[in-house]
């Protein structure tokens, strides 16, 4: 978190659910199941000074009632979550290469405006097993840079004729979309669809603090089927199959993570920072919201003070909490 406060951009922080796979190494039994002390001499083995690498999975799912149950279970008797998302969005994402080599991802919302998506840069990562539960969590830092110089005249010409060609087909409950390109000068590889809604943590949730609670979010992801046009081959038809088709495929799935608002607004205000400075309107210290004192003994900071009781404390908490009702989740996945 300390070098992280010399990143020129916005930072996000949150703690995204999946799977943890230790890669294969020879001290790995065959054993379906294994103690704790077998478990750690594999992770920490004597002799060793690094352990086995490790693998983090965000696919959660490939069903839709998962999500269903995610968001209805209760804790202590208690709703945990909204049931109803506090942010809702869809958005098309176009990869695109070029003919001088350079690739650009083209994002469309749906309302119909465009960017070329930033690069996105994970400044560090800790995962985080629970040996008596199915899915595992990664609480990871991320973060963006605004390129200061402009994009490539191609990009940017091919991000204007992707928007003004785009056409989605209406009224099917299946995604069909049109786009017309030139491919003589770029083509498309892949199209993303996703769809992703917040929904925030109601433990301890009221009107003034709305704006900064914890929250899921949940993503859907369908990689839409690309065909050409028959008749004209700069024509490119992207397609969402049925949704048995499209995960036998592994074309579309689920994915989830956990924030604070909070803590994501102090991270993202980089606005009075040049290039190489150190951020001073927050310190590592300060995620820790009104629970400052587990690290220090002096009193919250200002900062700390606006993330409050929405600090990592409680956003792993949070994390815990939902991880321990959703074994169930991917029991039908597919493969």
């Amino acid at each position: 978190m300390a070098t992280a406060q010399v990143f020129p951009g916005p930072l996000r922080l949150e703690i995204r659910l999946g799977t943890v796979a230790i890669l294969r190494t020879s001290g790995v039994t065959e054993e379906v199941f294994m103690t704790y002390e077998e478990m750690n001499e594999i992770i920490h083995p004597p002799g060793y000074i690094h352990g086995p690498s490790a693998l983090f999975f965000e696919r959660l799912t490939t069903s839709p009632a998962d999500i269903d149950h995610t968001l209805d279970f209760t804790a202590e008797g208690a709703r945990l979550l909204e049931s109803e998302p506090c942010l809702l969005g869809v958005s098309y994402e176009f990869h695109c290469f070029f003919r001088y080599g350079d690739t650009h991802v083209i994002e469309v919302d749906e309302t119909g405006r465009s960017a070329i998506q930033q690069p996105q840069f994970k400044l560090g990562s800790v995962d985080i097993s629970y040996p008596d539960r199915i899915w595992d969590a990664a609480a990871g830092l991320y973060g963006s840079i605004d390129i200061s110089r402009p994009p490539h005249s191609a990009a940017i010409h091919i991000m204007e004729t992707i928007t003004k060609a785009i056409w989605v087909e209406p009224n099917r409950s299946l995604i069909r979309l049109r786009v017309q390109i030139d491919k003589s000068s770029f083509g498309i590889k892949k199209v993303l669809l996703k769809r992703k809604s917040h929904h925030r943590c109601v433990a301890g949730l009221s009107a003034e603090n709305a704006a900064s609670a914890l929250y899921l979010q949940v993503i859907e992801v369908q990689d839409l089927v690309i065909t050409p046009d028959e008749e004209n081959p700069n024509i490119i038809e992207a397609t969402c199959k049925p949704l048995d088709e499209m995960v036998k495929l592994h074309r579309q799935w689920w994915e989830m993570s956990i924030a604070s608002s909070a803590i994501n607004h102090v991270l993202s205000d980089r606005s009075s920072c040049r290039a190489g400075e150190v951020s001073t309107s927050w310190k590592p210290v300060d995620i820790l919201g009104t629970q400052t004192k587990i690290d220090t003994d002096s009193p919250p900071s200002a900062t700390a003070k606006s993330i409050g009781r929405f600090g990592l404390g409680p956003l792993l908490g949070l994390a815990t909490t939902i991880l321990e009702n959703i074994d169930v989740v991917g029991f039908f996945n597919c493969s």
